[in-house]
């Protein structure tokens, strides 16, 4: 997902006779973790994309609510920020049920944006403007 774009999370409660779990507790927790990480991708492994990730991203967001009577509880998640980089975002989704608790946990990453730009240097440093053809770009559509 990308931010400013809606993902969609579904919980779901079943009999295992069938039939859904009406009023089911459900609990879902939201975790973002700010990292200072690179990002490679396999089609260009000499070039560096990312760098220090920003402070603001570390988020905590605890939803609570109850199934449907088909033992459905769906959730529409907007992440929004000012991220400029990647970020890891862990779900843990707990349901609540007469004989237990049912537990599911997801992970995935939040792209600020579909395009990358990465920068590989093709000699060990540069001097001076002058040297700026030693740097190539290359610019990635992340298909999330």
């Amino acid at each position: 997902p990308f931010l400013f774009s809606p993902l969609y999370l579904k919980g779901e409660a079943q009999y295992y006779s069938g039939g859904g779990v009406d009023s089911a507790s459900v609990k879902w927790l939201l975790q973002s973790k700010a990292e200072q990480r690179t990002q490679t991708f396999p089609q260009w492994p000499s070039y560096t994309f990312g760098g220090v990730q920003d402070a603001n991203a570390d988020h905590q967001e605890v939803l609570q609510s109850y199934t449907d009577e088909l033992g459905l509880h769906r959730l529409e998640v907007t992440f929004e920020g000012q991220t400029s980089r990647p970020c890891p975002v862990k779900v843990h989704a707990s349901l609540d049920l007469e004989d237990g608790q049912e537990v599911t946990d997801l992970s995935f990453v939040v792209h600020p944006h579909p395009l990358y730009v990465g920068l590989r240097l093709t000699s060990a440093a540069i001097r001076s403007a002058d040297e700026l053809d030693a740097l190539a770009v290359e610019v990635v559509i992340v298909d999330a």
